[in-house]
């Protein structure tokens, strides 16, 4: 384009929604940096609480039933970051190795075996569907208190 010149076009942007809420103790009482999960074919994706258990979802899909979950505990989580320019500068050789770890997987709880043993105690689900662009459902998280069944079992 020159400058004077007009000219015509067209974005189209995906239509997308969000899910804005809380996540508390059984008590009522916020919980601060929570996970909200949603599964996905290749694990999770998340969003973390703020410090007064309050989170905010944006870009998720319309039309399809969405699940959600908030676990009492949180999931251990791959970190795959990657070293700074810094931190190369510094340390060439930790760089390369934290590089190396983040490469083969060592460092991910899915394939060292840390993961297998997660097992949320306390958690809560909630099933949104999002049906039109720029949609906002509001949703309340609230775990489960932790209890004991105890009894007799009689033939």
């Amino acid at each position: 384009m020159l400058p004077g010149d007009g000219n015509f076009t067209v974005i189209r942007l995906t239509p997308a929604a969000r899910v804005v809420g809380r996540v508390l103790f059984a008590d009522g009482k916020p919980k601060p940096g929570a996970f909200v999960c949603q599964p996905t074919n290749e694990g999770f994706l998340f969003v973390e609480a703020d410090g007064e258990g309050r989170f905010e979802w944006e870009g998720l899909p319309l039309g399809t039933a969405i699940q959600l979950s908030a676990p009492g505990e949180n999931p251990p989580i791959n970190n795959p970051t990657v070293p700074s320019a810094g931190a190369i500068r510094d340390d060439p050789e930790a760089a390369l190795n934290s590089a190396l770890k983040t490469f083969l997987g060592v460092n991910d709880p899915f394939l060292n075996g840390e993961g297998a043993g997660f097992n949320a105690s306390t958690f809560d689900e909630k099933q949104v569907q999002l049906n039109f662009d720029g949609e906002t459902r509001e949703v309340v998280f609230r775990m489960r208190s932790v209890g004991r069944i105890a009894g007799t079992v009689l033939n």
